[in-house]
């Protein structure tokens, strides 16, 4: 059939037009929709590939998160423990250099301060199941991404926190440290100074003196801190009270030797020239003694009962 004899075929059958037109009409909805499912199932790809990428950066992100606050809390205990150590050394402004007070004390303050390390509030995410084997729709993964970058967010800020805790508390821990340096560098030039001005204590004070001071230096040199300081305060204050009681033991002794030779002075400036004094008998009607001749020794009696 032509294409001329096909038209005029149509042309008059209306029916046979309708169900063209119909069965194109359909074709062409069939074609879109097509389309339309392809152009979802790309879009939905697409999402679903940034979806598990925000997974990736939020579980490398929750890693640097504890690394920066597993930091932080070491720093911390490091600042706190300096801080510990030094109260003994800082309670004793006369005992050590105004420098090595000051930094023990600044330290102290510096450790102190309120760091915030605590654990951030759980963030829950429950991605959504789905029965049907399509999988997720384009809108539930956009949810989805939304929550998911809303959470790295937080992570972030989290771990910009941890970080900044981290190196505040280094700082503080630092600190501590050089005042620690300062305390034991005090103490191996104190111990020399107290056993030089303490010449009369005792043999056992002084050497446990410097045990204590090898004690501390031992401490340093492992890092362990100050714990021995007690031990030398008490250790320096022993010694020093060694040299004062035997410094106060020899002024008694020598005053209470000063005593006795005023007294002993005192006895023979009383006594007759031939010896110490005794009694002799008074001859009959004498009352005493007037006066001795400091040559012969003769005395001068009073006697008023006797004949001149």
């Amino acid at each position: 059939m032509s294409i001329d004899a096909a038209r005029s075929w149509l042309w008059r059958r209306p029916l046979a037009i309708a169900v063209l037109l119909v069965v194109s009409v359909v074709s062409a909805a069939g074609a879109t929709g097509i389309r339309a499912l392809g152009l979802d199932a790309e879009a939905r790809a697409e999402l679903t590939v940034e979806r598990d990428r925000l997974l990736s950066e939020i579980e490398m992100a929750n890693v640097r998160v504890d690394a920066d606050r597993a930091m932080a809390e070491e720093a911390d205990r490091c600042a706190r423990d300096g801080a510990n150590l030094l109260q003994p050394a800082v309670a004793q402004p006369g005992r050590f250099a105004g420098p090595t007070i000051t930094m023990g004390t600044a330290a102290i303050i510096r450790a102190g301060a309120e760091a915030s390390l605590a654990e951030p509030a759980a963030v829950v995410i429950e991605l959504l199941e789905y029965s049907d084997a399509s999988g997720p729709t384009r809108d539930q993964l956009v949810d989805e991404i939304h929550l998911l970058g809303d959470l790295r967010a937080a992570i972030g800020t989290e771990s910009a926190r941890m970080r900044l805790a981290a190196i505040e508390r280094h700082a503080a821990c630092e600190s501590a440290r050089r005042a620690t340096a300062a305390v034991v560098a005090d103490i191996d030039a104190l111990t020399n100074r107290v056993v030089a001005a303490s010449k009369k204590a005792s043999a056992e004070s002084v050497a446990q003196l410097r045990s204590a001071r090898e004690a501390v230096l031992a401490e340093a040199g492992d890092g362990a801190g100050l714990a021995a300081v007690p031990r030398w305060l008490l250790a320096a204050s022993a010694a020093e009270k060694s040299h004062e009681d035997a410094v106060a033991a020899e002024k008694a002794a020598a005053e209470e030797a000063a005593r006795k030779a005023a007294e002993e002075a005192a006895s023979q400036a009383t006594a007759p020239w031939w010896g110490p004094s005794r009694e002799v008998p008074l001859p009959d009607g004498c009352i005493g003694v007037i006066s001795v001749d400091p040559v012969t020794g003769s005395k001068l009696l009073d006697c008023p009962d006797r004949p001149v």
